[in-house]
């Protein structure tokens, strides 16, 4: 909230709704949204930033698969529950540090990127891929058994 640059922030951490606005930036905060407004809100975004702390489970995966499939660059923390995710538009950032700047940074990422993005979603965590893992690791357990 310095607005020392043009930005546009959306918070969805439920907390909202309430909003801030400077000279040239606004900062957003959004309530507790369905799911498809939030999937919409993220889609209009130029980059995300999941601010996940490790807490010894799961946590964020879902919000970072919807970004890739976005192809939305994104900053995620260095948690255990994130670590299968990393790759081309997916970047680690330090827990103590400011992530503005690389997030603005981020958000003029070319659009072969992006593209390489929702390739990467499409190939390993779309719903096709999905359904092919669950028949291969079926099909490894023999099932189903062949009829006569």
């Amino acid at each position: 909230m310095r607005d020392r640059v043009a930005v546009e922030l959306v918070i969805a951490d439920g907390s909202g709704p309430r909003r801030w606005v400077g000279r040239q930036s606004t900062v957003e905060w959004l309530p507790y949204i369905p799911q498809l407004q939030f999937i919409d809100a993220l889609s209009r975004s130029h980059a995300a930033y999941l601010p996940v702390r490790e807490t010894g489970r799961s946590a964020g995966q879902m919000v970072l698969v919807a970004s890739m499939e976005a192809g939305l660059p994104t900053l995620i923390h260095p948690t255990e529950s994130l670590q299968p995710y990393r790759g081309e538009g997916i970047e680690r950032v330090d827990a103590v540090g400011h992530p503005l700047d690389r997030l603005i940074q981020m958000a003029d990422t070319a659009e072969d990127v992006r593209r390489s993005i929702r390739e990467r979603w499409e190939r390993d965590f779309s719903l096709c891929a999905f359904s092919s893992n669950i028949l291969y690791a079926l099909g490894q357990m023999g099932w189903p058994e062949p009829t006569l």
